[in-house]
């Protein structure tokens, strides 16, 4: 929680804070660490980056906004691999479980998952889509990655076994599930920058004679197997075009203004501004301390008048590069007269 001494620097923040400056903080605090595991699974944590993955590859959000999207993204199931929980505990409703167990094995933890809705024309119907991202650092491992990426999906189905209930009536419940995969390293070079996508699909029907009947019941079997979708993004040779794959190279090399490029220019979302507001907590800290090594009793009142000052002239990127650099620090106490 912000201290009280936080309160002026939290409104104006609150007014102001975009969605691209949460966005800087969250790249910035990831410089040159772009591909470790723990700097992914915080870049995306994020419903922008999220989304901006939806809109390339799964199919019910492709003609959406990327607002649109985030509007969709349950924020509160958005979970990375750091949770140590049984599957058993059937809790993957609502707060979902990363970790499943198989029998012989030590667990697996699978990097990110969280629930979408799906768009609908009539708001009283509310369906969700189950997302399992991963992020794979090697392609050239030992096995099919897309027999791996099966066999989690499968665990999201399978963890969704309170929906069914005891007499099995409740089949008629379960949701869909993607396991999207984005491949790093490794990939040979016919396959880089490629995307495939699996799905279960109903590819033949024999005995049938009723045209009419046949048709409709090739729809609705179709619509009742699809449960399973499948996505391996391969990054690899830079292209031209504009798209998930430019986005995720943006992403992997720190190019910030690729990277906003997609995103929106709205007003960032609770979440992004505590994180900014952690950020300032963190300066006004590191202010005391600076001051304490230098010998000098650079006060509270004086760390929180420039936060409030550059809050107020809307220049949250002065905010974030005091945090970083003493001599701007410096520059801004004297530009304004601090």
């Amino acid at each position: 929680e912000i201290g009280v001494r936080l309160v002026g620097s939290e409104m104006c923040i609150r007014d102001r804070v975009s969605t691209k400056d949460s966005a800087r903080l969250t790249m910035d605090s990831c410089v040159g660490r772009e591909r470790e595991d723990q700097a992914v699974k915080r870049l995306f944590s994020r419903k922008d980056f999220l989304a901006n993955i939806m809109k390339g590859t799964i199919a019910e959000y492709a003609d959406l906004s990327i607002e649109e999207i985030m509007d969709c993204i349950e924020g509160d199931t958005i979970q990375t691999g750091t949770a140590l929980v049984s599957e058993d505990a059937a809790n993957t409703i609502r707060g979902e479980n990363p970790q499943f167990t198989a029998i012989g094995e030590a667990p697996a933890i699978m990097d990110l998952i969280f629930r979408s809705l799906v768009p609908s024309l009539d708001e009283t119907i509310k369906i969700n889509l189950h997302v399992d991202l991963e992020f794979q650092q090697d392609y050239a491992v030992p096995y099919p990655v897309e027999k791996r990426a099966f066999f989690y999906a499968t665990r999201r189905i399978s963890a969704q076994l309170p929906k069914v209930g005891k007499n099995g009536a409740g089949y008629k419940n379960l949701e869909k599930v993607y396991s999207i995969w984005i491949c790093m390293e490794n990939i040979p070079k016919y396959l880089q920058g490629s995307i495939s996508y699996h799905k279960m699909v109903n590819y033949k029907n024999t005995g049938m004679t009723d045209g009419k009947n046949k048709e409709n019941f090739l729809k609705k079997s179709q619509k009742d197997i699809d449960l399973v979708e499948i996505v391996i993004v391969r990054l690899g040779k830079n292209k031209e075009e504009r798209g998930v794959l430019d986005f995720l190279q943006g992403v992997f090399s720190g190019d910030q203004e690729k990277v906003f490029s997609y995103l929106p220019d709205n007003t960032a979302d609770e979440k992004e501004v505590v994180d900014m507001l952690t950020m300032v907590d963190c300066i006004e800290k590191r202010g005391e301390k600076r001051g304490e090594r230098l010998g000098k009793q650079l006060s509270q009142a004086r760390m929180q008048k420039l936060i409030l000052s550059l809050a107020a002239d809307n220049k949250s990127e002065d905010i974030i590069r005091i945090a970083k650099d003493d001599e701007y620090l410096e520059k801004m106490y004297k530009e304004y007269g601090i």
